[in-house]
């Protein structure tokens, strides 16, 4: 996948200077038209280090409306985050409707860096894999546009820009030792990267490759191929409005399993008998709550019914033998107005 790539591939600077303006130009129109359109989009930024994420970047953004758009330079996870489902920091900073959240590294450093330095083990992997896929799918079905770009870099180009990079007093505090041991498992990373890239480029949200040898191909390829996204998503979005508009009929028979009305509702118990069992489901259920704490396994219950159905009593009765340091009870109802401009 990477070694099809051609890295001699460069542009002189007259041709990239006339083009980057014209590319520029076109970024900007289409953010003011993502915008008009609610048209969210998620742009991801991953590669080796020194590939020119960063100048990248700052090309990109420079013609932008900044009140459009949003940087993630993605971090180790803090302690808080590490108590939550692997996604869940990355579901905190999605865009809203018609705005663009660029994630300089994201969610495939842990498949990545963690594999490499072992953090992440092998079996594992199959699973993040399927959550990323499933996370990114669930984005774009619910209308957000996705561009991955990968910028990929021969061993000597890598080498020699970190030592560059090393020497410079400006930039010598970027370079980090895990940087350096991509160099020196150059060959081990290249396989993990191409093992993510050839498992996570999906039809809904493919890889971009990009040749990262000289810096002003490897802009202009990037910003021409995020031009051409956001063009065909835009595209996309407004073919598929009239559908939402005039619906298909729905069929008049619902032949799906009725599990509810298979609910047997003449079941009852005696108040000694409901006292007793009531009172050893608590104590069970307060020895399976530290065993959980101690296992740090996270746990989620799920409340439905009609209205005065008793989740509320049935809720209470729950939380009266926990301990409340260990559980959050959250209510919902419509979400408001701003919650409406996120997945």
């Amino acid at each position: 996948m990477l070694d099809t790539l051609d890295l001699d591939r460069s542009l002189d600077k007259l041709t990239y200077k006339t083009r980057i303006e014209e590319l520029m130009c076109q970024l900007r129109s289409l953010q003011q038209a993502c915008w008009q359109a609610k048209l969210p989009l998620v742009v991801v930024l991953e590669g080796w280090a020194a590939a020119g994420k960063g100048a990248l970047l700052k090309k990109m953004v420079n013609y932008m409306d900044p009140r459009g758009f949003s940087v993630h330079p993605i971090l180790p996870p803090t302690i808080i985050e590490q108590r939550y489902p692997f996604m869940w920091r990355f579901w905190q900073e999605l865009p809203p409707k018609g705005s663009i959240g660029i994630f300089y590294h994201s969610w495939y450093t842990h498949v990545l860096e963690d594999r490499l330095f072992k953090r992440l083990e092998a079996a594992d992997v199959p699973e993040v894999m399927a959550e990323i896929n499933a996370f990114e799918r669930q984005l774009v079905e619910d209308g957000v546009a996705v561009a991955k770009f990968f910028i990929h870099l021969s061993r000597k180009e890598l080498k020699k820009r970190l030592k560059k990079s090393a020497k410079d007093e400006l930039t010598a505090w970027r370079v980090r030792p895990e940087d350096w041991q991509q160099e020196k498992n150059y060959k081990k990373y290249r396989n993990l990267a191409e093992e993510m890239l050839l498992h996570t480029s999906t039809g809904f949200a493919p890889w971009m490759f990009v040749e990262g040898n000289c810096q002003r191909w490897a802009k202009i390829k990037v910003l021409s191929q995020l031009v051409a996204i956001l063009t065909e998503a835009l595209d996309r979005q407004a073919l598929e409005k009239p559908q939402m508009i005039n619906p298909p009929p729905q069929p008049l028979l619902d032949t799906s399993p009725n599990h509810v009305g298979k609910v047997d509702l003449s079941l009852k118990l005696d108040k000694k008998e409901y006292k007793k069992r009531l009172r050893n489901a608590q104590i069970a259920l307060n020895k399976l709550q530290l065993k959980i704490y101690q296992q740090q396994i996270p746990v989620i219950l799920v409340f439905e019914g009609w209205d005065a159905a008793g989740k509320g009593g049935a809720i209470k009765r729950l939380t009266d033998i926990l301990d409340p340091r260990s559980y959050r009870v959250n209510t919902y109802s419509a979400p408001t107005d701003e919650e409406q401009q996120y997945h």
